[in-house]
């Protein structure tokens, strides 16, 4: 048995001991559920900003998608397709591409805003001449079906090793955008209503 008195040394010993144990005990139930709390908040604050951003991106490309449309000119004779049109989209460009040497597409995925739809094609080819690369230029831009070129680059290549003289080869690249409509009753009218709101 322990009769003997505890030394103040020891006393203060204890002490420190249960002074740690009392910290270590508002720490695990009142600071550590505090902490999570504040880390949770944190979390769901960032969560909210992320979808304000979303949010605000999606905003910026429906007023770019509208401001493209009002930027094409009056008259236009490109029919408003319906989406899905990429099949004959594809099938239309080959139509104007097969006069190239050879050419290459090359698809983004369609960007959907209410009932509007946004498909960038990339497209590469190469012709003997400069007309001819002006050509298809200009079948794209009058196609069938609503497009608006945004970017077009023409480079010429004509040496000593090129077998016929006075050959030359023209590599066009363009950046195009398709635009459709998601309803099959939903045409011009619709999308003007789009842009008044």
């Amino acid at each position: 048995m322990l009769n003997r008195k505890f030394t103040l040394q020891e006393h203060l010993l204890l002490g420190f001991f249960g002074a740690l144990v009392l910290a270590g005990l508002y720490h695990y139930v009142v600071i550590g559920p505090l902490h999570l709390e504040i880390e949770r908040n944190r979390q769901e604050e960032v969560a909210i900003e992320d979808q304000l951003e979303i949010q605000r991106y999606m905003s910026e490309k429906k007023d770019e998608m509208l401001s493209q449309l009002e930027s094409l000119p009056e008259g236009y004779n490109g029919e408003l397709g319906i989406y899905s049109n990429l099949k004959n989209e594809i099938k239309e460009l080959d139509q104007v591409l097969e006069g190239a040497l050879s050419y290459h597409l090359s698809f983004s995925q369609a960007e959907i805003s209410n009932n509007m739809v946004q498909r960038d094609v990339f497209i590469s080819y190469e012709t003997q001449t400069y007309g001819q690369a002006c050509d298809i230029l200009e079948a794209i831009e009058e196609g069938t079906y609503r497009c608006l070129v945004k970017n077009v680059s023409f480079s010429r290549k004509n040496g000593k090793e090129q077998k016929t003289e006075g050959m030359e080869t023209v590599y066009g690249n363009l950046l195009i955008t398709f635009y459709e409509t998601t309803g099959a009753n939903e045409r011009e009218d619709d999308w003007d209503r789009e842009a008044e709101e």
